[in-house]
């Protein structure tokens, strides 16, 4: 699954800790390109070029198999997230709108 992760973002970094790196350079050799991340445990990782022959295909067994095997139905997860951070987006709003309504009445 890292693999796949990592061709999916050809050329883009990756944060990676110390054992998923040992264990991705054992398998990708030289095709694995990592830097130390400063005042940090985590390495930045990237491949430049494709590792895998049909990345689309492995996509989807990586995520049917993630499905079958999440037991906690990572989609309504991900829509309680979504709804969490608008919830808090439209609080910080409109605790601004009372602030400045606040300002302004000490302004008069």
């Amino acid at each position: 699954m890292t693999e796949l992760m990592l061709n999916e973002s050809i050329g883009s970094k990756i944060r990676m800790t110390k054992e998923d790196i040992s264990l991705m350079r054992n398998h990708l050799g030289d095709k694995l390109l990592f830097k130390k991340i400063p005042r940090s445990e985590l390495f930045e990782a990237s491949v430049l070029e494709s590792t895998l022959i049909n990345t689309k295909v492995m996509t989807f067994v990586e995520r049917k198999t993630r499905v079958a095997l999440d037991s906690y139905d990572e989609a309504w997860h991900q829509i309680q997230e979504i709804a969490y951070s608008l919830g808090e987006d439209a609080f910080e709003r409109e605790s601004n709108k009372e602030k400045t309504k606040a300002e302004n009445s000490f302004a008069l």
